[in-house]
């Protein structure tokens, strides 16, 4: 592949308010239609064979780095764009941007985002040494909603106030289970409730390097009060579910906590063939890039970490990549992930909810949400409380608007036996199928690696080190309604994994606690019966300081690992039963294959832990299975 290729909950992308780029002056006379909306691009209008490029440089309409605030100059050249294009379908522009820092301030529109493109298309954002520097830390940076062909290059984006907050912690009274944490200076207060709802979830760092706090649990779900004390600390509470780890908060802690909703450093929309290269992104109140029901994204070459000599513990407050919907999934080459405060990578599709059945269980009554539908789509529905799943089935037609998101009907060629009111209904047709995940670095991170439920994809060549969290996960992900169930046709080779699971209170998770883990959950998270994966190639992977499994294989038919390279070192502190280098469970047409293992603790870790339905399962060439 290459470049051509609702419920608002805290992985839900809802654009805002979108600000258009305002309508097209009528065709006629000599004039065009760009001319004639007040276009004012620079320089000759190049033309050849792929059709008419126009330069709109943003210094033409007064934007200029330095400024007090550039954004209404680099809006209107946006807009200046959007007609040009929106004139002809021959027609494609470049926004450029000068060398320096432009400071781009709020627009006084309840849009959730600083700068938009908004139903437009062919138009290539491109900075050469730029930097856009956001001056309010409530807004996301840039949305492209409902575009196609949109390309962003070269450009660095940052928050002069961020959206987290950072400080160190100066008490901690156990029996109360609270601590008192003083913010360092530059960080925003807790005052600001847009910011700080007053409840959420902080973690734990080296007050001097910055790096998250080893040993210990990572983060903590609190609570803390609209006003500092009047030594000016911050009093934290911490949830009651958390409490029994209170003694990994220690004086002298750093604590970082943070916004987390739907405003993302870059967040696509319903767009199409959107591609992000060549970016550093210092900052975001959610995510790095978010991509809702888009199709055909591609993310190559782009770094997100915290700015050099910044002080910041966290870069963005969300994922590195966030990926749902869409009938063509996304290419992320080449990136690197660091110093997230979630995830690198996750690829899925929301489900809507069944509310009723009629015409003898042909006709799905489905509550409003992201998914959308379209016939000769494949549906599947879910047993909501264990994750079984009862059936596909084909869509032959549909009622309703499912880009608006809205409550649909959808008619299916035949009913799938046992489907009830509140099941969950996944669209398998729109779930970013054939993703490419390649060469990408992701480290020092809360969270996963990558998170996959997508189908017909590869994840490939990647490395992944000091995760608070696992390393990869091909399961559904109940909690937040993300699937479909069952991952078909990977490929996962050639990545190196190393020091994951950093947070100890997650390794007793007996199957996800996993550098590398295929499995099916049910609504608790307990172990699913059914066999959901099929074809699932995992081969020449690197694992270092696995925590309880390096890799787990469950819920599969057709599955290998096969030149899996092991290595456990003495202070790899991995104590949880069951543990092996290799876990088995539920498994039909199952192989692993030809490794490597190097087991330095004592006593050693087990080869192979061999679970429960293990139907023609081998090992071969494992040491010590």
């Amino acid at each position: 592949m290459n470049d051509a290729e609702q419920k608002i909950t805290r992985r839900t992308l809802l654009i805002g308010t979108a600000v258009g780029a305002g309508g097209l002056a009528v065709i006629g006379g000599s004039a065009s239609p760009a001319a004639a909306a007040g276009v004012t691009g620079t320089g000759p209008v190049r033309t050849g064979g792929a059709g008419n490029r126009k330069d709109f440089p943003v210094s033409a309409r007064g934007a200029a780095p330095g400024a007090a605030d550039s954004g209404p100059a680099i809006r209107q050249t946006i807009a200046d764009a959007a007609a040009w294009t929106a004139a002809s379908t021959k027609n494609s522009a470049r926004v450029l941007f000068d060398r320096g820092v432009y400071r781009i301030g709020d627009d006084g529109t309840p849009s959730w985002y600083a700068l938009e493109l908004t139903e437009t298309a062919r138009i290539e954002l491109l900075g050469t040494a730029t930097e856009l520097l956001m001056l309010d830390p409530h807004k996301g940076g840039i949305a492209i909603t409902r575009s196609t062909g949109i390309t962003v290059t070269g450009l660095t984006l940052d928050y002069e106030i961020p959206p987290f907050t950072q400080g160190v912690i100066r008490a901690v009274d156990p029996t109360a289970g609270t601590f008192q944490l003083e913010l360092l200076p530059g960080f925003p207060s807790l005052t600001d409730r847009t910011l700080f709802a007053g409840a959420g979830y902080g973690t734990l760092h080296d007050a001097t390097s910055g790096l998250f706090k080893r040993g210990v649990q990572s983060t903590f779900s609190v609570s803390y009060p609209a006003a500092a004390g009047t030594d000016g600390r911050w009093t934290f509470t911490v949830d009651p579910a958390h409490q029994g780890r209170m003694s990994d908060i220690a004086v002298g802690d750093g604590f970082a906590t943070g916004y987390r909703g739907d405003r993302n450093a870059i967040a696509l929309h319903q767009s199409a063939d959107t591609t992000l290269k060549d970016l550093v992104i210092h900052a975001g109140p959610g995510a790095a890039v978010i991509s809702n029901n888009s199709e055909a994204t591609v993310l190559r070459r782009t770094v997100v970490d915290v700015r050099a000599g910044s002080g910041r513990w966290v870069s963005v407050n969300a994922d590195g990549y966030h990926h749902h919907g869409g009938r063509r999934g996304p290419t992320v080459v080449g990136n690197r992930f660091a110093r997230l405060h979630d995830d690198g990578m996750n690829v899925y599709s929301q489900l809507r909810a069944l509310q009723s059945l009629s015409d003898g269980g042909r006709k799905l009554h489905l509550a409003g949400g992201a998914a959308e539908v379209a016939i000769g789509d494949t549906l599947q529905i879910v047993q909501s409380s264990d994750g079984t799943v009862r059936g596909t089935a084909r869509v032959t037609a549909v009622e309703g608007d499912p880009r608006a998101a809205t409550p649909l009907v959808v008619t299916v060629a035949t009913a799938v036996p046992g489907a009830v009111a509140g099941d969950h209904v996944f669209n398998r047709s729109y779930s970013g199928s054939g993703f490419v995940i390649t060469g990408n670095v992701i480290e020092e991170s809360r969270g996963l690696g990558v998170r996959m439920k997508a189908s017909n994809g590869v994840i490939t060549d990647n490395r992944m080190s000091d995760l608070t969290n696992w390393g990869i996960w091909i399961a559904n992900d109940t909690a937040y309604g993300e699937g479909p169930i069952g991952s078909e046709n990977l490929v996962v080779s050639g990545n190196q994994i190393r020091r994951v699971c950093l947070d100890q209170t997650l390794v007793p998770w007996p199957t996800s606690a996993a550098a590398i883990m295929l499995q099916h959950f049910t609504s608790s998270y307990t172990v699913g019966a059914s066999r959901v994966h099929r074809n699932i190639a995992i081969s020449d992977n690197t694992i270092e300081d696995a925590p309880r499994f390096g890799i787990y294989l469950g819920a599969g038919t057709n599955v290998t690992a096969a030149k899996t390279k092991i290595g456990v070192t003495a202070g790899n502190p991995r104590s949880d039963q069951p543990s092996a280098h290799f876990g088995l469970e539920n498994l039909k047409n199952g192989l692993v294959l030809r490794a490597t293992i190097s087991d330095a603790q004592t006593p050693p870790r087990a080869a192979v832990w061999r679970g429960p339905k293990l139907e023609n399962t081998t090992v071969l060439q494992v040491p010590g299975a």
